[in-house]
């Protein structure tokens, strides 16, 4: 079963690569850049499509996993204090 996921992800991951290139090379007009700090001249379209989206496919999943590790961060704080504050469990009973 392994080796069919290791398959799907790697066709998964090729689409998605020939996907982007084929946005780069059929989009092929030329934006102009005017950001906040620079200007920048003659960018094909699919490029910034592309960079964009990785760029934001990048950001997203630095947060979510952020957020994840946060929150079990804080889970597993408040368990040890909950266990830290609470009574000792009963020793078992001896017959």
């Amino acid at each position: 079963m392994s080796v069919l996921r290791k398959i799907l992800f790697w066709l998964l991951l090729a689409t998605f690569v020939f996907a982007g290139f084929w946005m780069v090379i059929v989009n092929d007009d030329t934006l102009n850049l005017n950001l906040l700090f620079m200007q920048i001249l003659d960018v094909n379209a699919g490029f910034v499509i592309l960079v964009t989206f990785t760029l934001g496919l990048v950001l997203g999943l630095v947060v979510g996993s952020s957020w994840t590790r946060l929150s079990i961060w804080r889970k597993d704080r408040k368990q040890a204090a909950v266990e830290k504050t609470s009574l000792p469990p009963a020793p078992p009973p001896i017959y």
